[in-house]
């Protein structure tokens, strides 16, 4: 008797998990369907909100300090198609410029030739050619950038986030391709 009450038990407590299980199971292309449609969500402490993020840089980047009296480049960016994969090319041209950049700019400071933006403006920012704010875009872009990448095929990117990713980084490239080394101003 009571190892029946005992199997009852664990019985009532494995159920609602089992059911869980079971309709994930059922629903799995439906529920793929919903979540590649999520542009902002948290789970788990974890927050996804890719368009918040590209429009705070792209605010934030407009007003670097090194950009201050400079003509910002806003050219027209030929590929202006609405598709996913049209919008992930054009914030992957965006980026491959910025990287671009940044392995010149390398090359003129006499550093290891980088493309990871974090690692180049800590040693910009320890030799005191970029401002804290233009770190904090360059780490910002970066890490945007990885994200869109790594969930591509689940995220939906909207023309706001590319426009914004797109601008970043031409504000990016510009502080870039401006800065000298301290011996080579002047």
């Amino acid at each position: 008797m009571e190892i029946a009450l005992l199997v009852l038990e664990y019985l009532k407590v494995l159920v609602w998990p089992a059911v869980v299980v079971v309709g994930v199971l059922i629903f799995r292309r439906s529920l793929r369907a919903l979540i590649s449609r999520i542009r902002k969500g948290s789970g788990w402490g974890v927050a996804i909100e890719l368009e918040g993020d590209a429009d705070q840089l792209a605010a934030e980047s407009v007003q670097l300090p090194e950009l201050k009296g400079k003509a910002q480049s806003q050219t027209e960016d030929p590929l202006q198609g609405s598709d996913r994969e049209s919008r992930l090319g054009r914030v992957l041209t965006a980026w491959s410029a910025v990287e671009r950049e940044a392995t010149a700019l390398a090359g003129r400071l006499g550093l290891i030739p980088r493309t990871n933006l974090g690692v180049l403006s800590r040693e910009l920012l320890a030799k005191d050619l970029i401002s804290g704010d233009t770190a904090k875009v360059m780490n910002g872009l970066q890490q945007l950038r990885n994200r869109i990448v790594h969930t591509a095929d689940t995220v939906d990117l909207t023309d706001a986030t590319v426009e914004d990713f797109v601008l970043t980084s031409r504000n990016l490239s510009g502080v870039l391709s401006a800065l000298q080394s301290p011996n080579q101003e002047g």
